[in-house]
């Protein structure tokens, strides 16, 4: 095999391992996502009020810390 041949070949595999690499995380991420949200995560919020809560508490722990870091700053 002449050198540039073989150049090629080393090229050619510089740019197609790290691809099919990144689409096998890629893949396996999407699948272990998937799987979670089919199994409920976890969390046990099977309603969505219990989940729109949760949502409202940590709007209102945020804005109260912003607030009490502008008047620490100031």
């Amino acid at each position: 095999m002449t050198i540039k041949k073989r150049l090629f070949c080393s090229n050619i595999l510089m740019i197609v391992v790290p691809a099919v690499i990144v689409a096998f995380v890629g893949l396996l991420c999407m699948a272990l996502l998937w799987i979670t949200l089919q199994g409920g995560s976890g969390m046990h919020l099977e309603d969505g009020e219990d989940l729109r809560y949760i949502g409202r508490d940590m709007a209102d722990q945020i804005e109260g810390f912003m607030t009490d870091t502008r008047s620490l700053l100031q």
